[in-house]
């Protein structure tokens, strides 16, 4: 158990972990979500100690917050979206799809779609920091990554070789353990949360990452280590906008 959370760590962040690597890298899946607690942790931290100093600017918080998520993953999922974005936006064929992955260079769709992600994400965080419901953006962090171990042990991938092979050697114990650990922290959620707010968090990241799968599917076959990182950010935002909404109508 220990290290296979140990390689989860070190694959989702920057986070000097000490210890040494499983063996067989899908064995590290089903802890992808409890890397996202310890980042909700982080920020709930970080809320917390800007209440204990009086610190009412809610929008620099959140700034502050998010840049230092960033920072702790690496940017790897942001990274991930813009090069998907470059990707799907250049309206190409699948083998030149797949070599812009690989480009290093960041285009116009990739560029934008990072500024909107980053701009939507601190005006989320921002109206949560300030009604207090902190607990949707820890929500947000968490099932995103429930999302990337959902896509790593169902999906194919889309090259014969990829940087995702070592996760792909999935057997049935693996994908029941992900959709164990799914189903925990989905009961965690309906106690601290509701039964409803829950199921729209998601619903709302599930109905995402079911239309982007098909997409990739239907693009290149499977999916890339970009995609896994897309996927994140989009269910991220996912999660955040129906907490946004609950907050409005509920």
């Amino acid at each position: 158990m220990i290290k296979p959370l140990t390689t989860a760590f070190r694959i989702l962040t920057i986070l000097p972990i000490p210890g040494k690597d499983t063996d067989n890298f899908s064995h590290s899946i089903p802890f992808f979500p409890v890397v996202g607690l310890l980042l909700g942790a982080v920020v709930f931290v970080i809320f917390k100690g800007s209440e204990l100093i009086s610190f009412d600017y809610t929008l620099i918080t959140s700034i502050i917050a998010l840049l230092i998520v960033t920072l702790l993953t690496g940017a790897l999922h942001i990274d991930g979206l813009g090069d998907v974005a470059d990707g799907f936006g250049s309206g190409k064929s699948k083998e030149e799809i797949l070599t812009i992955f690989k480009d290093s260079r960041m285009g116009t769709f990739g560029v934008c779609a990072i500024v909107f992600d980053l701009l939507i994400k601190t005006f989320c965080w921002n109206e949560l920091f300030k009604a207090g419901e902190i607990y949707v953006i820890i929500m947000s962090l968490i099932i995103s990554r429930c999302i990337q171990s959902l896509y790593l042990v169902f999906l194919p991938t889309a090259r014969e070789t990829s940087t995702l092979s070592p996760f792909i050697k999935n057997s049935n114990p693996i994908k029941i353990s992900v959709l164990c650990v799914v189903a925990l922290f989905f009961a965690l959620s309906s106690y601290y949360a509701g039964f409803i707010p829950s199921i729209l968090y998601f619903m709302s990241a599930s109905f995402i990452a079911i239309l982007f799968g098909i997409y990739c599917m239907k693009k290149i076959g499977g999916i890339t280590g970009d995609c896994v990182g897309a996927i994140n950010e989009i269910s991220e935002v996912g999660v955040l906008g129906a907490g946004i909404l609950i907050g409005a109508y509920l």
